[in-house]
């Protein structure tokens, strides 16, 4: 299933965990905002560098942002995470110390 599929699961739970909003500039975003276009996952680590689709991953990211990385990380573009966002399963305990639920590691970027 593709990550540009609204139902597949990994894309829902992104979208839940980073709350609708752009964890580069912050932006709060809404379906209804970008006239029905759905807000965008990045790859944290892209994937032309080995970047995989997983939950640790990927961020929530407004169009503008996204397009602005254009396939980086987030220091080869000067594009810091604002808050990385906790594993999903997290939210509850909070924080960017938390443990991913399956691996029980928290994400390379955390930190």
């Amino acid at each position: 299933m593709s990550l540009s599929n609204s139902d597949n699961p990994l894309r829902v739970a992104v979208f839940a965990r980073d709350r609708m909003t752009c964890r580069y500039c912050g932006l709060l975003t809404h379906y209804d905002d970008w006239a029905g276009e759905i807000p965008t996952l990045d790859h944290v680590t892209p994937k032309k560098q080995g970047g995989l689709d997983t939950i640790e991953n990927l961020v929530l990211a407004c169009r503008d942002c996204n397009y602005r990385k254009k396939g980086r990380t987030p220091e080869q573009a000067g594009m810091p995470l604002r808050d990385p966002p906790p594993p999903v399963g997290s939210v509850s305990r909070g924080g960017s110390d938390a443990l991913h639920p399956v691996s029980g590691a928290a994400p390379a970027w955390v930190g």
